[in-house]
């Protein structure tokens, strides 16, 4: 599922592939899945890149790295693509690749980028924040129509590096380890996460860090909602638990959740502490919904009630009618029918029914209600089982499965309401063959056709009866 829709918003990018212009600079719309208000705004930025490398090597590393987040199998983000708008800075230096200050090698570029940035190890790469801050306002994308939740910043090297602070997450572009790097500093600047390795030997003694993949419990009971818990698809990370070490200075004092995750190690995946406050993170910026019908005013005899789900591949929806969970209506839109006159409540819950999250459920739904008031009872039209709005396959799928059912509902195929799906409920599902549910017009007479698939579909249900007869 994530990778198809992958395919297909690349599909659609490549054709919508725009630069849009603002006053004072430009920036390059990547991937844009919907309005900034419900979206992760991701912002590329790049250092060490010459104006003739800008729409070679710095549009091929920025795309690499996309093409790694979200088709890729690094959870969360692949499931999580179209939460993203994903946009290009392009940033143009005077030289290649970034100072490495011990090695007397020093570059010409935009956000002076260095490796042993500020006197730590030559890993440590890092920019200029002050300096991509203006780049950034020269762009537009500090424009109120935008959030920019995410920044990183790829360099024009192949060493391997890369650092986050609270605003940037910066890597060495060229490395072979680009993305997992990227994906790492972003686990600083975007989710709060801290180191899980250690070089140092020292005992930690101060205050319960407020990252959520490090404890001064030898329990774990900070993620005790894990605790036990092995990830099937990456078995290598271990059981969770509680690790004794972490912080880079600390081997003892402070515990982590797993062996070796991300936060570890670059080339292991996110654990499931780590995945888990990735997502919440994004869900403190997006909603399950991005819009629902107006309910400021009480609606008078409605036909139907809906939402726009973020993805509709993601957000499950459910309808509740005077506090009752309608079954079976799982569809964005919901046809009020067959309710008494008077007054009625309806509630739609959007919600993500991931099982990579245990806890602040509450984060990852939406709750709209509507009032309604009902004088004329709407009846719908007999055959649409799943109330999709229109009698089509899926209906007759349903009526066949439960065929000679004598417990059913309407949900079921039994659209005369005599509790058992028969030829009866056949015969008026073709006899609304096609027709479109919300038209509310009164009911046809059958056609030739509609009467000759009628007895056709009668015809199948008894034959498997006699088959069954014979077992």
């Amino acid at each position: 599922m994530p990778c198809n829709n992958y395919r297909s918003s690349l599909l659609v990018t490549a054709i919508l592939w725009q630069v849009s212009l603002s006053a004072s600079g430009a920036y390059v719309t990547i991937l844009n899945n919907g309005p900034s208000s419900n979206r992760i705004d991701m912002v590329f930025l790049g250092d060490g890149y010459t104006e003739s490398q800008i729409d070679t090597v710095y549009a091929d590393h920025v795309q690499s790295t996309i093409d790694n987040f979200f088709g890729g199998t690094e959870d969360p983000f692949p499931r999580y693509q179209n939460f993203f708008n994903v946009y290009r800075v392009d940033v143009i230096s005077n030289e290649s690749g970034a100072d490495r200050p011990p090695d007397g090698i020093m570059r010409d570029t935009a956000l002076d980028a260095s490796y042993y940035y500020n006197s730590g190890p030559q890993e440590l790469l890092f920019i200029n924040k002050y300096k991509a801050d203006a780049k950034l306002l020269e762009s537009g994308l500090l424009d109120p129509q935008f959030s920019i939740e995410m920044r990183l910043v790829t360099v024009n090297d192949t060493l391997y590096g890369g650092g986050g602070s609270s605003s940037y997450a910066a890597f060495a572009g060229g490395s072979v380890s680009s993305w997992q790097i990227a994906l790492h500093e972003l686990g600083h600047s975007f989710a709060g996460l801290v180191d899980e390795y250690v070089v140092g030997s020292q005992t930690y003694t101060s205050y319960e860090p407020q990252a959520a993949n490090v404890t001064t419990s030898s329990t774990g009971e900070k993620w005790s909602q894990w605790l036990g818990y092995t990830d099937p698809d990456h078995p290598e990370m271990g059981v969770i638990g509680a690790y004794e070490g972490a912080m880079v200075d600390y081997s003892h004092g402070v515990y982590r959740p797993s062996t070796s995750s991300k936060m570890r190690s670059v080339n292991r995946p996110f654990d499931a502490v780590g995945r888990e406050e990735i997502i919440l993170d994004i869900y403190s910026h997006v909603d399950p919904l991005d819009a629902a019908l107006d309910n400021s005013t009480t609606l008078v005899d409605p036909t139907s009630l809906w939402v726009d789900t973020i993805d509709a591949d993601v957000i499950q929806v459910q309808w509740f009618v005077d506090d009752e969970l309608v079954t079976h209506a799982t569809d964005e839109i919901f046809h009020p029918f067959n309710l008494s006159p008077g007054e009625h409540e309806i509630k739609a819950r959007a919600y993500d029914d991931t099982p990579w999250v245990r806890r602040d459920l509450e984060q990852l739904e939406q709750w709209v209600t509507w009032n309604i008031d009902v004088n004329t009872v709407l009846e719908p039209f007999h055959g649409d089982a799943n109330l999709d709005g229109i009698v089509d396959d899926e209906d007759a799928v349903i009526l066949a499965a439960n065929w000679q059912n004598d417990n059913a509902d309407w949900f079921q195929g039994d659209f005369d309401g005599d509790g058992v799906v028969t030829d009866i409920d056949v015969t008026l599902l073709a006899v609304n063959w096609q027709r479109d549910i919300t038209s509310m017009v009164s009911v046809p007479e059958p056609g030739m056709l509609v009467l000759l698939f009628a007895a056709w579909l009668i015809a199948v249900q008894r034959s498997r009866g006699r088959n069954r007869e014979c077992l």
